[in-house]
């Protein structure tokens, strides 16, 4: 256990892991949220194994950038985790598809593209809407 630990060497210590886990709960609630681990440990490289809610099941791909597995269901956690544990080219695979995945996708810059083109895109429509 490391304590308390700089922004700026986490992502150090993620290099240190063989597998990273998102292991959240049933959700009781139509609860959208973002976990920000699960986009630092893909963007290290590291093959996650997560529970399959919210918006993991949008960014994780099941078998190819990570696991999924059923909120609750222990036993599908278990069984993933000793899967990548036990094969390490696959840790290898997953992890460097995650973190191609983050890179391509889900960096700042990236969504930074994603709001010009909205903001070009309505602004073209107002000025077609405000023209006819």
């Amino acid at each position: 256990f490391t304590g308390s630990v700089h922004h700026e060497k986490v992502a150090g210590l993620i290099n240190h892991f063989d597998i990273a886990l998102a292991p959240y709960p049933k959700l009781e609630h139509a609860f959208y949220f973002s976990p920000l681990k699960l986009f630092e440990y893909m963007a290290c490289g590291i093959p996650v194994v997560a529970a399959n809610i919210g918006q993991i099941g949008e960014v994780v791909r099941s078998g190819e950038t990570g696991f999924l597995y059923p909120p609750g269901n222990l036993e599908a956690l278990i069984s993933a985790c000793k899967n990548l544990l036990t094969d390490s080219k696959q840790r290898q695979d997953v992890g460097q598809a995650a973190a191609n995945e983050i890179h391509q996708k889900y960096t700042w810059d990236h969504n930074a593209s994603r709001i010009l083109e909205i903001a070009r895109t309505l602004v073209s429509h107002q000025e077609k809407t405000h023209d006819a």
